[in-house]
């Protein structure tokens, strides 16, 4: 999912969210009152503690605080979403949603781990939810091992760029949609077909 803050990424993620049985979302901010009362009102567990039985907790917020924004506050936070994505590969089954998928692969320099799930992590039946408000700015194999993308309003000309060359459709199309959509609405595309549905999601 892409798109700017407030035009209805967290709201279609809930949605989603609610077709996955064993579900771990990275969670990288300290509070989220958009998402984390919602989930744990259908649920969730909100933990920091990276040693998960799904058979005692198929849906889990995985928090790890960051104290402080300093190199070595990211280092513990960065080690604690480290071990749960090595734990998620080697285990299988899960499925992982990351809200900022900027922040995990370039600010904890989580990019390696990412790709290797992005890479590998279809064939042990772990699949990814991730959204990004740029599109420009997370590894390019989120959008080549993607089936599914959601494409909200873009008015920057390197994001519509960007967006448009791996949509697997017609590139010309999504390039003169995505600076029209109104707020809410968003582009789905299907990268295997090409297939393209605009629809809106309900706030």
């Amino acid at each position: 999912m892409v798109g700017a803050t407030g035009s209805g990424k967290t709201t279609l993620a809930l949605k989603l969210l609610e077709y996955r049985e064993f579900m771990i979302v990275l969670a990288t901010k300290n509070r989220d009152e958009s998402l984390y009362p919602k989930l744990r009102a259908k649920g969730y567990i909100l933990t920091d503690q990276t040693d998960l039985d799904w058979h005692q907790t198929p849906k889990v917020i995985f928090r790890p605080k960051l104290a402080s924004p300093t190199g070595e506050a990211k280092e513990e936070q960065k080690e604690a979403f480290q071990r749960i994505l090595v734990d998620v590969f080697n285990e299988g089954g899960w499925s992982l949603y990351g809200d900022e998928i900027r922040y995990l692969a370039d600010n904890l320099g989580l990019r390696v781990e990412l790709e290797t799930l992005w890479l590998q992590g279809r064939s042990n039946g772990t699949s990814m939810i991730v959204a990004t408000q740029r599109p420009v700015s997370i590894p390019v194999i989120a959008f080549e091992s993607a089936t599914h993308l959601f494409l909200f309003r873009a008015t920057d000309r390197a994001n519509i760029q960007r967006a448009s060359e791996f949509g697997g459709a017609d590139t010309d199309l999504i390039r003169h949609t995505l600076p029209r959509l109104p707020r809410y609405e968003v582009l789905y595309i299907d990268t295997r077909t090409g297939e393209m549905t605009r629809t809106k999601v309900k706030i």
